[in-house]
C-alpha cells in the first residue's frame, strides 16, 4: 500500500488531469499527507467550497437558504487525526484569509461580525464551549444567537448586555472537533431536541490506514497550488456575479421524497426518545440536502466557470441532489448509531461502573471475559453494549483483543 502511495506522489500529470473538479483535487492534495478518515476530507473539501461560494441564495421555499455548513469532526485523541484534516483544509485559503475567532462570548462574536459579516470560525475542541454555554453566565444566550445566524439573515439586531449590534449579510462556516467520550459528556438529547446542535453536521471517523510521515515533495506543493487555483476561481465566479441557485423540479421532487421518507422513518420509531432525537435531527439535515446539492452543482462546473456561470440562476440537478442524499445518509445514519444510547441514558457514569464490574466479577484468571457472557450479564441489547464498550474503550477503562471470531475484554490497569 506505501509503496502504491509513494508512487502516485510522483506521478503528477495524473494527479492533475484537466478538468478535475475542486473536491477530487483536493481529496487528491490532502489524502497523501494523512491518514485521517475520507470522511473528514470530504467534508473540509465542501467546507472549502462553501466559504468560496459564499452568502449566494438558493431559491426554495419556505425561505430561501444559503450553503454555510456547520461540522463537528467526532474521533479518537490523536489517532484519526481531526486536527490534521482541517489544517490541511485551511492551507489551501489564502494567505490573507482572515478567519473569524475562534473564542468568544455573544458579545465577541457578534463584533466580529459587524466588521467581517462572512468567513470561517475553527476549532480544535469544541466540547469546552459546548460545556460553557450551559454554565457560564456571560455565555448565556449564546445557543439561540447561533440558532438565528445559522440561517444568514440580511439584517440581524440585538441588544445584549451594555452593547447593541447590527449585522448585514451574516454568513459564516463552523469546523470543529471532539472526541467521542467528550462530546457525550458535554451533550444531552436536549440540544438535539432545541435545535441548537441539530444544526450541526456531526462528522464520526475512524481512519482505516496508517500513513507514516514523510518529507514534503515537489508534487505535495503542485496539488496544493492546484487547489487553491481552483478555489480562487469559485471565489472570484461567485464574488464577482450575482448567481443564484434553483431546482430543477425532478432534482426538487428527489430532495422532497427524500426528506418525507426520513420524516416518515422517525415518525415509525417505537421508541420515545429514538424518535425524539431522529425529528430533531431530520429537518435541517434535509436543509443540509439543499445546501449540499448546491455545491456538489458548483463542483460539477468548477472547472468550467466561464460557460457555466455566465447566466444566473445555476440549475442544480437530480445528480447533484442524488449525491447529497447519499452523503447525509451517512451522516444520519452514524449520528444515530453513535449517540441514541448514550444521549438517552440517565447515566453514563453509573452504566459504566456496571459495566467494569461485571468484567472484573466474571472474567477468567488472566482477567478477560467473551463479549457474549459479558452481553448476557449487563441486561442491555446488543447495540447499546456496543456503545458502552466503545465510550469505556475511549476512556481507556478497558482492553480489547480478538480470539478467531470471539472478542474478550478486561479492565485496563495503570501499568497497561
Amino acid at each position: 500500500m506505501m509503496e502504491q502511495i509513494l508512487a502516485e506522489q510522483t506521478n503528477t500529470s495524473t494527479l492533475l488531469a484537466s478538468g478535475s473538479s475542486f473536491l477530487e483535487v483536493y481529496k487528491n492534495y490532502a489524502s497523501l499527507l494523512t491518514d485521517a478518515p475520507d470522511v473528514y476530507h470530504d467534508f473540509s473539501a465542501l467546507s472549502l467550497l462553501s466559504l468560496a461560494v459564499g452568502r449566494t441564495p438558493i431559491r426554495i421555499s419556505p425561505a430561501q437558504k444559503y450553503p454555510n455548513l456547520w461540522v463537528i469532526f467526532i474521533g479518537r485523541s490523536g489517532l484519526d487525526r481531526k486536527s490534521s484534516a482541517i489544517h490541511l483544509a485551511l492551507s489551501v485559503l489564502p494567505d490573507d484569509y482572515k478567519t473569524l475567532p475562534s473564542d468568544f462570548s455573544p458579545e465577541g462574536l457578534q463584533e466580529s461580525l459587524g466588521e467581517q459579516s462572512q468567513g470561517l470560525i475553527w476549532r480544535e475542541e469544541i466540547s469546552g464551549f459546548l460545556e460553557n454555554i450551559k454554565k457560564r453566565d456571560y455565555m448565556s444566550g449564546m445557543a439561540d444567537l447561533l440558532c438565528h445566524l445559522f440561517d444568514c439573515p440580511a439584517r440581524y439586531s440585538r441588544t445584549l448586555r451594555k452593547a447593541s449590534f447590527n449585522l448585514n449579510d451574516v454568513c459564516f462556516n463552523i469546523m470543529a472537533t471532539t472526541t467521542p467520550s467528550r462530546f457525550n459528556e458535554t451533550v444531552a438529547l436536549r440540544d438535539f431536541n432545541s435545535g441548537f446542535l441539530s444544526r450541526f453536521l456531526i462528522v464520526y471517523g475512524k481512519k482505516t490506514l496508517s500513513l507514516p510521515r514523510r518529507r514534503w515533495m515537489s508534487s505535495d506543493t503542485e496539488r496544493l497550488n492546484e487547489c487553491r487555483k481552483l478555489w480562487k476561481e469559485v471565489y472570484d465566479a461567485f464574488h464577482e456575479q450575482k448567481i443564484e441557485f434553483e431546482f430543477a423540479e425532478s432534482a426538487l421532487e428527489l430532495a422532497n421524497a427524500w426528506q418525507s421518507m426520513k420524516e416518515e422513518e422517525a415518525m415509525q420509531c417505537d421508541e420515545a426518545k429514538e424518535a425524539d432525537l431522529k425529528g430533531a435531527v431530520v429537518t435541517r439535515l434535509a436543509d443540509y440536502v439543499v445546501k449540499l446539492s448546491a455545491l456538489y452543482e458548483v463542483d460539477s462546473v468548477s472547472s468550467d466557470f466561464v460557460s457555466r456561470l455566465v447566466e444566473s440562476p445555476l440549475l442544480i440537478s437530480t445528480n447533484s441532489v442524488q449525491k447529497a442524499c447519499s452523503t447525509i445518509d451517512n451522516i444520519l445514519t452514524l449520528q444515530t448509531t453513535n449517540l441514541l444510547t448514550l444521549l438517552t441514558s440517565d447515566n453514563i457514569s453509573t452504566r459504566l461502573v456496571k459495566l467494569t464490574n461485571v468484567i472484573k466479577a466474571k472474567a477468567n484468571s488472566e482477567g478477560w471475559l467473551r463479549h457474549g457472557v459479558l452481553l448476557q450479564f449487563m441486561n442491555a441489547s446488543a447495540y447499546e453494549l456496543k456503545v458502552l464498550l466503545q465510550t469505556a474503550y475511549e476512556r481507556e477503562l478497558i482492553e480489547v483483543k480478538q480470539e478467531g471470531k470471539a472478542r474478550y475484554y478486561r479492565i485496563k490497569t495503570e501499568k497497561d
